[in-house]
């Protein structure tokens, strides 16, 4: 098992992902039951040292230790431990509880994310948390759709499962009669955090979609990134001197830059995703990048996909 204590890199790249994870736009617009930019703002300025002091972030090593051991870690699980580090390094929080499975007698009905009590507002809390990346796809002979990269997901089924099913159900009879009603107290204030990226068809300059119904729930403050088919392969390039990465789970929230000696330039990387979709078929995420001030700065990323994304048919399920 791998130790962050004495890994200085690592956790850097974890203090910057926990910075972004906090201070990103929301995906979807403000409402009374998504944590508001604003909010977030208030919290990262309330952590912002702890979060530069790779010390104290060394006393919460033990949440990615086992983590990164995994061979195959996944983005999700990753944004929900940085999302656990954000609520510990918080001094007003406290009782904090994860992954909370609820039963019916002995069937499965649901887990709330995170359940813990606020000291400043005297409130018991649950939060859902997810982090998600949606393509903007419209076909030929129907409507505009925004698409998981493994297709099997969309912004409106998570809308969807998150404000009809996750987040009331910490309300429930069932739900509540595994709190301990010393600690949680009722009613409980169930918020949901969705951060993320949406990403446009390479070249689209029209953003007349985003006034479409399929915006009605999209912040207008959203992370935007591009897309291109590999049958296309229109890998946009802002500078003459950029240079790409590929970008590796579970590192999608900020650039890994103990990567960066990975780095491609436009030629290179469009070899290297040629070569990739000749083998493979699962989607990539790449960032350009330029080096500033010491460090490498991302420019813009996108997906490559599959000639035949999205039907699901033709690559193997992919766990984000």
């Amino acid at each position: 098992m791998m130790s962050l204590t004495k890994n200085a890199t690592l956790l850097h790249q974890i203090g910057q992902d926990l910075a972004w994870a906090i201070k990103s736009p929301s995906l979807v617009k403000t409402a009374q039951n998504f944590i508001s930019d604003s909010y977030c703002g208030s919290q990262y300025a309330a952590i912002e040292k702890s979060i530069n002091d790779s010390t104290c972030l060394a006393q919460h090593s033990m949440l990615f230790d086992r983590f990164f051991s995994h061979t195959r870690p996944r983005v999700g699980d990753y944004f929900e431990r940085l999302v656990l580090l954000w609520l510990q390094l918080n001094p007003d929080y406290h009782d904090i509880q994860q992954h909370i499975r609820i039963y019916d007698n002995k069937r499965s009905i649901g887990e709330l994310d995170f359940l813990f009590n606020d000291r400043v507002s005297d409130r018991s809390y649950h939060w859902e948390v997810a982090i998600k990346y949606y393509l903007l796809y419209q076909p030929a002979d129907g409507e505009a759709q925004l698409v998981g990269p493994n297709a099997n997901d969309s912004f409106h089924k998570k809308h969807l499962k998150l404000v009809d099913k996750q987040l009331p159900l910490s309300a429930t009879a069932l739900a509540q009669a595994h709190f301990d009603s010393r600690v949680f107290i009722a009613p409980i204030c169930a918020k949901a955090l969705l951060k993320g990226y949406l990403f446009y068809p390479s070249g689209l300059t029209d953003k007349s979609a985003e006034r479409g119904s399929l915006f009605d729930h999209v912040s207008g403050k959203h992370q935007k990134g591009w897309w291109t088919s590999v049958k296309d392969l229109a890998i946009p390039k802002q500078t003459n001197s950029s240079y790409w990465l590929l970008m590796k789970k579970p590192y999608w929230l900020s650039v890994n830059q103990a990567a960066t000696e990975q780095l491609l330039n436009y030629e290179e990387i469009q070899q290297f995703v040629l070569t990739h979709f000749a083998q493979h078929n699962y989607p990539l995420l790449l960032a350009e990048v330029m080096h500033n001030m010491g460090e490498w700065q991302e420019l813009s990323r996108g997906f490559v996909v599959n000639a035949n994304w999205p039907n699901k048919d033709n690559f193997a399920k992919e766990t984000y």
